[in-house]
């Protein structure tokens, strides 16, 4: 039965999908499309990649799940979605196109391709920063999870396509010969060095490796990548600092993101680590739950344990399962309501500590029962919190 509501579904998509193909695609047939997938780091790479493009002097519209820029105007990404589904993501690229955009980058995900939410677009690059586990309860495995990303590639441009992989990553090292059978496209192997401004976490190098890949290796506008300033990204590493607190928000919720962002604030923090997080509700990887609590009693001093996005399983019940991941002995702090744990952590830091909060970054709501949403804002609470404008 499953099986059969599940094929329904991508079903569903399919035909959205194709049925979107038809009607959009004579408008943004001339736009060079720029994927980006992988586990970790998706979100920051297109907005640098479409950054770097936008100051060689084009026009470009981009898709992730820390905004939406058409090519002319930029929104905040409110839909809890990262790749769109129901033909949303052609009439996305159609529109890019009538204002005037000459490149799209956008967000792909393994739900995404799942539901063939790709189908009918052509990619000029298609970019993986990593594959690390994650989405096991969905796929069915990592090794399923790992393939349907890597179908990615079939939706490239023939015979003017380009690959872009992370060649430090272990399990896209183990599937190069996928990219190896793609005789008519070019290959990238780029090994990125994520590089630490303080708490800024930026994967740089790979976002111009793509960049290069789309424009070619000697452009007809020439980027001085020494040139462009650095600039925050919404929810990444993103500091907050007064006098007396230093507070750190990420979006960090893989396993793999989260001892990252540990280990780095852990690394710059002479006083105490205070973590606040949670874990998603919903059948969305339940077996990592005591695994956070590992990480966190690995790097931080203090833990509190609050909501993330439940959707429809109690908050109470996935505390449970992150708590029972608790053995050592240092404080936890049980905290259902986000902005409670938030303010609670506040109250206990002192001017040598760091306060870091995982999982929600620029997101601005938490998912509740019912696709139910309430208005949280993490960066913006934070803010208030701290007298910062």
């Amino acid at each position: 039965m499953y099986r059969l509501v599940d094929f329904c579904r991508w079903m569903w998509h399919f035909l959205y999908a194709l049925t979107a193909t038809i009607r959009y695609v004579w408008w943004y047939r001339h736009l060079t499309i720029i994927a980006v997938t992988g586990t970790d780091g998706k979100s920051s790479t297109v907005l640098l990649a479409a950054e770097y493009l936008r100051s060689a002097g084009f026009r470009v519209a981009h898709y992730s799940s820390i905004s939406i820029h058409n090519g002319e105007t930029v929104q905040v990404n409110r839909y809890k979605m990262t790749m769109p589904g129901r033909g949303a993501l052609h009439r996305f690229l159609a529109e890019a196109s009538k204002q005037g955009a000459t490149h799209a980058v956008v967000e792909v995900t393994s739900e995404g391709i799942l539901q063939s939410r790709q189908i009918g677009i052509r990619f000029s690059v298609v970019a993986f920063t990593n594959i690390t586990p994650e989405h096991i309860q969905r796929h069915g495995s990592f090794q399923q999870y790992a393939a349907t990303k890597l179908r990615l590639v079939r939706n490239l441009k023939r015979g003017s396509g380009v690959i872009v992989w992370n060649a430090s990553d272990a399990t896209l090292q183990r599937c190069r010969k996928v990219f190896d059978a793609y005789k008519n496209v070019a290959v990238i192997e780029k090994t990125v060095a994520y590089t630490y401004e303080y708490f800024t976490v930026i994967n740089q190098n790979f976002a111009q490796a793509i960049v290069m890949a789309c424009l070619g290796e000697l452009p007809a506008h020439p980027i001085d990548f020494s040139r462009i300033p650095q600039f925050v990204i919404p929810g990444r590493m993103q500091v907050f600092t007064t006098a007396e607190k230093t507070v750190v928000v990420d979006y960090a919720h893989t396993i793999h993101a989260v001892e990252l962002c540990l280990k780095i604030v852990r690394a710059k923090t002479s006083g105490r680590v205070i973590h606040v997080f949670g874990a998603a509700g919903g059948g969305r990887d339940s077996y990592k739950r005591p695994t956070l609590a590992h990480l966190s009693e690995t790097y931080a001093d203090i833990h509190i344990v609050t909501e993330e996005n439940s959707f429809d399983e109690p908050t109470e019940q996935i505390l449970d399962a992150i708590m029972a991941g608790f053995v050592i002995g240092h404080p936890v702090h049980r905290i259902p309501n986000r902005e409670a744990a938030v303010t609670y952590a506040l109250s206990l830091a002192g001017p040598n500590d760091t306060v870091i909060c995982t999982a929600k970054g620029s997101e601005v709501v938490i998912a509740g029962p019912g696709r139910s949403f309430r208005a949280y804002d993490e960066r913006l609470f934070i803010s208030l919190c701290l007298g910062i404008n």
